[in-house]
């Protein structure tokens, strides 16, 4: 049986995790910081535009704000027949209601999470699939640990990868060399990714296993965050 997510809120702007002590979301704009760290970044927009299907894949579910978003965008772009496969790993899941409290942090997307709360309490250690079909939208969520569960996906089959694990000094699990490697191995020909982070080590491992990699401008008051694109 999985272990929840343990939630602090601070001052009602910070959703932090008790168990890696890191933030789940910019106590700025979370919605701004994801739009702009994974959207904007990896050129989801036109892309949503000119494909019938698309496939994510992300490493830590956390609060759910990059799916409902994703989602969103999916439905103002996608083509009428268009289906976006969205592949998530949480190795602690929020109950359903921490993640009632944070939907209240972004109204705007509150017809989404409500969405996404009808079928969420019913999650299970394993793979989760939760089928969307007024959005065109199917989600696996994968609960476990991700270096276990990314064999589940098939190689050569991710479009776009959002890597959002908390911090590399807070949770290094999730960024070490061989899951990294399979990230690559489980993306398609000039595939891309982002992450907030602009760690060195994880530069190196992601360029080791294929992609190039660039530094960008982070969000906000960070300096730097890392995209790049499979070769």
């Amino acid at each position: 049986m999985f272990v929840s997510a343990r939630l602090s809120v601070v001052e009602n702007k910070e959703l932090i995790s008790d168990i890696y002590d890191d933030i789940y979301f910019s106590k700025i704009d979370g919605k701004a910081e994801s739009t702009y760290v994974f959207l904007d970044n990896n050129n989801l927009k036109p892309r949503f535009s000119l494909c019938e299907n698309f496939t994510i894949a992300e490493i830590g579910f956390g609060s759910g704000l990059n799916f409902v978003n994703t989602m969103s965008l999916w439905g103002e772009t996608k083509k009428k027949f268009g289906w976006l496969e969205y592949y998530s790993f949480e190795l602690h899941p929020f109950t359903d209601s921490d993640l009632k409290r944070a939907a209240a942090f972004f109204p705007d997307f509150k017809e989404l999470y409500i969405c996404l709360l009808e079928s969420y309490a019913d999650i299970h250690e394993g793979i989760n699939r939760i089928v969307f079909p007024e959005k065109n939208v199917i989600l696996f969520l994968l609960v476990g640990d991700a270096n276990i569960l990314i064999d589940e996906l098939g190689r050569e089959t991710i479009d776009c990868w959002y890597l959002d694990g908390f911090a590399p000094a807070k949770n290094p699990e999730l960024w070490n060399d061989v899951l990294l490697k399979k990230v690559a191995e489980k993306t398609v020909n000039r595939g891309t990714f982002s992450t907030f982070t602009a760690s060195g080590n994880v530069r190196r491992a992601l360029q080791n296993s294929g992609f190039a990699v660039e530094k960008v401008k982070g969000f906000g008051r960070k300096r730097d965050m890392l995209r790049g694109k499979l070769l």
